[in-house]
């Protein structure tokens, strides 16, 4: 029996210890839980079957695995504020952030919020 307390750094300690430093290849984020949801959707295997203990929940995120040709990559759907979770962000090698511009003026402020503070990682420079 495995019991779990939420605390705001508990996905951090979970995937430090399940995880160690394994790399995480794509984080996507966004404001809108549709649209995240959605481009977790195209780019995930999910929808053809988990792999074992595929995906992977994490307070505040869902990490999985993914194929492309013979290369296997992570892919972690973060659902909560992205500078939370450093160390994830400065391991990532791609960050995919959406704002929509079709949501109102107060959704897309939220989703800027959330965008700012994650902007000086190596991801979004190169």
């Amino acid at each position: 029996v495995f019991t779990a307390v939420c605390l705001p750094f508990s996905a951090y300690c979970l995937w430090r210890f399940l995880f160690g430093r394994k790399r995480v290849n794509v984080l996507v984020a966004c404001a809108d839980d549709h649209l995240r949801n959605a481009i977790t959707l195209r780019i995930s295997d999910d929808g053809r079957g988990s792999d074992g203990d595929w995906p992977v929940r994490l307070t505040g995120g869902v990490m999985y695995k993914s194929r492309f040709g013979w290369e296997e990559y992570c892919f972690l759907e973060l659902a909560s504020f992205p500078h939370r979770f450093p160390d994830f962000c400065e391991r990532t090698n791609v960050i995919i952030f959406v704002i929509d511009s079709s949501q109102s003026v107060e959704d897309q402020k939220d989703s800027l919020e959330l965008f700012q503070p994650v902007v000086n990682y190596e991801a979004l420079k190169s």
